[in-house]
């Protein structure tokens, strides 16, 4: 999680942290930008999800935009997604703070999952090493 999303969090912190189902996704935009001299684009999606309603309520459907290169690809319709919710039930976003569709979550694991690999592999190498 980048720092930014961290404080989109703490600014929401009395927003309802909840599992939400996933419904659709579509793209909506491609942003462009101009940074030291090196260039860059990145897709904007809109996400669509129903949220359970307050109190054991009807479930409410909400739409949120969110940069594609935060949230983890492959997400499938009718699974449960983490969401932060305002307490009107009216906005929504990804909680990035959990690995199930935080991008970067994901990639951190992949490395430290490599990489614990790649050490127990070496260390049983060194140990069976002729003499």
């Amino acid at each position: 999680m980048h720092w930014f999303d961290g404080f989109r969090l703490s600014v929401r912190r009395r927003w309802d942290r909840v599992d939400a189902t996933f419904v659709d996704s579509r793209y909506d935009a491609l942003k462009l930008y101009d940074s030291d001299g090196s260039s860059g684009s990145y897709q904007i999606y809109e996400y669509m999800v129903d949220v359970p309603g307050r109190d054991g309520g009807s479930p409410v459907r909400l739409t949120f935009k969110e940069k594609s290169y935060k949230v983890r690809n492959g997400l499938k319709r009718g699974t449960a997604v983490p969401v932060v919710v305002n307490a009107k039930r009216t906005k929504a976003m990804f909680n990035l703070a959990d690995p199930r569709v935080d991008q970067d979550g994901l990639f951190q694991a992949q490395q430290r999952e490599r990489k614990e690999h790649d050490d127990a592999r070496f260390e049983a190498l060194r140990r069976d090493r002729p003499q």
